[in-house]
């Protein structure tokens, strides 16, 4: 079968005009922006990988519950919560208020300080009923000492001080870090929350070890 081709253009789309209303709707050709300009270089928001952040250890453990609570021994792994690994099972989880930067390669959440806990670290518990847990988590911060908060039940507004003493060996990429410790009493089974947060300057939050006493 012959072929035939003509030199004739393709129509132009049209525009519908409003007031003739013999125009009918015809297809438009949508425009659409492009952006041709020259970048900037920026630096990541945490330029150093950290390495791992120091856990306590067992000795350390035993040490603060012999101190804390005459209890003897170091209890059981209840749940580990970072920022990569928020949730554990149907044993806790961490809600992350009105941060900076989340970071789940480091594994860290940068905040920054406020006196009312407009950016916080919010941990979910559950606790079965007539049993103790020891919560450690592991802050940062640029500034030391430095203050925090606590809220929570049997703990609301706590202040807690933290980076008090040996400074010089909680350095980590120039950021200094602590352990902030508190005891849940469960009297039900049931979900508790907890918040921390800084009252004045930027801080981090890398982790969370929940132990089951």
């Amino acid at each position: 079968m012959p072929l035939f081709f003509t030199n004739e253009k393709p129509e132009s789309p049209l525009r519908r005009n409003p007031s003739d209303p013999r125009s009918g709707m015809r297809p438009v050709q949508q425009a659409f922006p492009v952006f041709k300009v020259r970048g900037t270089d920026r630096k990541p928001a945490i330029p150093d990988r950290l390495p791992a952040v120091p856990t306590m250890t067992s000795a350390a453990k035993a040490a603060l519950l012999k101190h804390t609570l005459n209890y003897n021994g170091t209890g059981q792994f209840y749940a580990k919560l970072t920022p990569g690994d928020p949730v554990n099972s149907n044993n806790g989880s961490l809600v992350f208020v009105g941060p900076e930067i989340v970071d789940t390669g480091l594994k860290l959440v940068r905040y920054k300080g406020s006196q009312n806990g407009s950016g916080r670290q919010m941990l979910w518990l559950r606790a079965e009923a007539n049993r103790q847990y020891l919560v450690d988590c592991i802050v940062g911060t640029h500034y030391v000492p430095s203050n925090f908060k606590i809220e929570g039940p049997g703990v609301t507004q706590t202040v807690y001080s933290a980076f008090a003493d040996d400074m010089g060996k909680k350095k980590i990429s120039n950021i200094a870090t602590d352990h902030i410790h508190f005891v849940l009493q469960a009297q039900n089974t049931a979900w508790y929350g907890f918040a921390v947060w800084n009252l004045t300057v930027t801080w981090f939050f890398f982790s969370c070890e929940v132990t089951k006493l």
